[in-house]
């Protein structure tokens, strides 16, 4: 069996400017954790205001990230809302986008 999480996991805050995400300052500190060795960067968690962006935005982050990552770390996608359809639903895209995990 492999193991899916060993190392070092950072839940990523989700950088704004002017009330919009900023997708500059998210590529930059991914980067970051990539050059220092960490091995899953966990997606739309609740320290990135998961809550308070829009679906689309949250789709747009997870992607964003997926992209940049490109199997370099576990990337896990935080999908849960207080529905469970919009959980599944979040859970069968992040799956979709080529999230390694949901949570």
């Amino acid at each position: 069996m492999s193991r899916l999480f060993e190392g070092v996991g950072v839940a990523l805050t989700t950088p704004f400017t002017n009330n919009e995400v900023d997708y500059q300052a998210l590529e930059k500190h991914v980067n970051y954790l990539l050059d220092n060795n960490i091995q899953a960067i966990i997606v739309n968690g609740t320290t990135a205001e998961n809550p308070t962006l829009t679906e689309d935005e949250k789709e747009k982050v997870l992607e964003a990230v997926i992209k940049q990552v490109n199997g370099r770390a576990t990337v896990i996608a935080g999908t849960g809302t207080n529905s469970t359809k919009k959980s599944l639903d979040a859970s069968l895209r992040a799956k979709e986008l080529g999230a390694d995990a949901i949570m």
